[in-house]
C-alpha cells in the first residue's frame, strides 16, 4: 500500500510518501500498489509485431525471386529450348501469301445502271495545228536517277498468264461509256472508269472477253484513270471526293480508300507508278497550268515541267529512267520524253495532227500513242527514240488511250467504232 500523492486537506504534495501531511498534519489516504508484471496474470500475444515481421520476410523473399527470374530471362536460350519453340515453314508462309492474294481476284457485284453521257480527259482548248519538218531526235540516257524520299518495299510482282480468245476482241459490250482501261498484273482482268448513273465508277472486266465482273467503287463521287500496283492489291485513281480531282490509293478488292495522296487546289489526275512504287507521276493544275509532278506516299511533290503550255498524261519507262508525256509547248500536241528528274527533254513526234497519251511497252523498247495524223484518231507505235513509227489500228472511228499487256504481246485501247466507247484488244507484234 502507498500513501496518496497530495494532501486531501491542504493539497500539499507528498514528496516523501509520508503518512501525514507536513503542512496541515492531515493523514494522507492510502491507495493499493500497482500490480507487478510478474504477478502471474496472462498478457495478450503480440500478433501485430509478428505480422509485421512476417510481411518483411515475404518482401525480402519476393524481391530475391524477382531478381533471379530477371537474370534467367536475360540469359541466352539453350539448344533444347530453341528446338522446342514452334516455327512456320517458309513454304507455308508462301502459301498463306498466295492465298491472300487470290482473295483479291474473287468477284462480288455487278453494276446495273446504264448511263448515256461521256466525259473527256483531254484539254478543252486545242491550239491550231502546225506542220513540223524536223526529224525526231535521238534519245540518249544522260541523266542520273533522282533519289526518291520515303521509299517503301517494292510489292512482289505477279507473273502474267496468257490471254485467250481471237486475234481481235471486244472486251465490253453494254451500252454505256468505258474509259482509260488498265491491265491487272496477271493480265486476266482489266479495270476501267465506267459511267453508272450520274457518276463514273471503277469496274473490273474479264480480259478474256467475259464481260464485267464486278463494281469496285460506289457512291456519289467520280473515279478516273485507275492504275494497278504491281501486286494487284491497290489502285491509284483520280477522284473528286473532296470537290476537285485528287489522287487516292484504294484497296483493289473492296474499293476502300487507303490514303489520300494529294490535296491541291486544282485538278490532279492520271497517276502512274514508278517501277519501285515509292513514287508516282501525275498531272496537276495546282499552279494555274497543267504540269507533270512526282508524288510520294508521304505527301511531298516535285514539279518536273514548268511552262505556259499543257504537259500531261505521263508514264514511266520500265527501268524507271525516263518519263514520256504529251505537250502543246511547240504549238501542236506532240509526244516528248525526259529523264526521271525532268532534265534531258526531247521531242519524239513531228506531225500536223494531235499526238497524245503515250505509254511504254513492258520491255521499254516501244512507245504506243494515239494520233490524228491520218484524219481520225488511230493507235501508233514507235521506238523509244521516236524512230520506226507504225500505225496499228485503222478504222473509220476513233481509237484512244493505248495500253500494253504486262507480257507485251497485246495492245488494249478504247474506241467508239460501234457507236459507244468500248474497250478492245489486239495482238502487238514488233
Amino acid at each position: 500500500m502507498t500513501s496518496a500523492k497530495f494532501c486531501p486537506a491542504c493539497g500539499q504534495q507528498n514528496q516523501l510518501d509520508a503518512r501525514f501531511c507536513g503542512g496541515c498534519g492531515a493523514t494522507f489516504p492510502t491507495q493499493p500498489q500497482a500490480e507487478s508484471q510478474d504477478d502471474g496474470k496472462k498478457r495478450p500475444f503480440p500478433w501485430l509485431i509478428v505480422g509485421i515481421i512476417g510481411l518483411l520476410l515475404l518482401l525480402v523473399v519476393g524481391g530475391w525471386a524477382l531478381l533471379q527470374s530477371s537474370r534467367l530471362a536475360s540469359e541466352p536460350k539453350t539448344a533444347v529450348q530453341t528446338a522446342a519453340e514452334p516455327t512456320i515453314p517458309q513454304s507455308e508462309t508462301s502459301q498463306i501469301t498466295a492465298e491472300s492474294a487470290a482473295l483479291a481476284t474473287e468477284p462480288t457485284t455487278k453494276p446495273t445502271d446504264e448511263p448515256t453521257d461521256e466525259p473527256t480527259d483531254e484539254p478543252t482548248a486545242i491550239p491550231p495545228t502546225q506542220t513540223a519538218t524536223s526529224p525526231p531526235p535521238t534519245l540518249t540516257a544522260t541523266a542520273t536517277k533522282t533519289p526518291l524520299p520515303s521509299a517503301t518495299p517494292t510489292p512482289t510482282p505477279v507473273k502474267p498468264l496468257p490471254l485467250t480468245g481471237s486475234a481481235f476482241m471486244q472486251l465490253t459490250t453494254d451500252k454505256t461509256a468505258h474509259y482509260t482501261p488498265d491491265f491487272s498484273p496477271n493480265q486476266q482482268r482489266i479495270i476501267l472508269s465506267m459511267q453508272i448513273g450520274n457518276n463514273w465508277q471503277i469496274v473490273e472486266v474479264d480480259a478474256n472477253g467475259g464481260g464485267i465482273r464486278r463494281q469496285i467503287t460506289n457512291g456519289s463521287a467520280d473515279y478516273f484513270q485507275p492504275h494497278y500496283s504491281s501486286d494487284g492489291r491497290t489502285l491509284l485513281v483520280a477522284s473528286d471526293l473532296d470537290g476537285d480531282l485528287d489522287i487516292y490509293l484504294l484497296d483493289a478488292l473492296t474499293g476502300d480508300i487507303l490514303q489520300q495522296l494529294t490535296d491541291n487546289q486544282g485538278d490532279d489526275y492520271h497517276p502512274r507508278w514508278l517501277p519501285n512504287e515509292d513514287a508516282y507521276v501525275f498531272t496537276s493544275g495546282k499552279n494555274g497550268n497543267d504540269e507533270i509532278y512526282l508524288g510520294y506516299l508521304n505527301g511531298s511533290q516535285t514539279r518536273l515541267t514548268n511552262n505556259t503550255a499543257y504537259d500531261g498524261f505521263a508514264t514511266v519507262s520500265p527501268d524507271g529512267e525516263f518519263i514520256t508525256f504529251y505537250s502543246s509547248r511547240d504549238g501542236d500536241y506532240e509526244i516528248y520524253v525526259m529523264a526521271i528528274d525532268g532534265s534531258n527533254l526531247q521531242r519524239l513526234t513531228v506531225s500536223a495532227g494531235r499526238d497524245a497519251d503515250p505509254v511504254f511497252s513492258p520491255d521499254g523498247e516501244w512507245i504506243a500513242f494515239e494520233s490524228e495524223r491520218s484524219g481520225d484518231y488511230e493507235i501508233f507505235v514507235m521506238r523509244r527514240d521516236g524512230s520506226d513509227v507504225q500505225q496499228v489500228t485503222n478504222n473509220r472511228s476513233g481509237d484512244w488511250f493505248p495500253v500494253f499487256s504486262p507480257d507485251g504481246l497485246w495492245l488494249m485501247y478504247q474506241s467508239d467504232q460501234d457507236g459507244s466507247m468500248h474497250i478492245y484488244r489486239q495482238p502487238f507484234t514488233n
